[in-house]
């Protein structure tokens, strides 16, 4: 079953992307501007659908040096 949009913009609002009263205004806008939600909404916070999908979920962060230099862009650098 495919996710909605308003699946999407409810996960966004529970993890703290937006609040619901900021989605109230931009549901008049996208109204007035005859635009699907989720675009005013994402273009509005300024992140990509993506971060909806993911579930609002910052991204992993590794402390481990090995790690880090491991999956390094630059393998001969080391650690960046």
């Amino acid at each position: 079953m495919p996710i909605t949009d308003e699946q999407l913009i409810e996960a966004g609002i529970r993890h703290g992307l937006l609040t619901a009263t900021t989605l109230a205004g931009l549901r008049l806008l996208a109204r007035r501007n005859r635009t699907r939600l989720i675009e005013v909404v994402t273009q509005h916070g300024r992140f990509p659908a993506a971060a909806l999908y993911q579930g609002g979920l910052p991204p992993a962060t590794h402390t481990d040096e090995g790690h880090r230099a491991r999956c390094s862009p630059f393998p001969a650098l080391g650690a960046v």
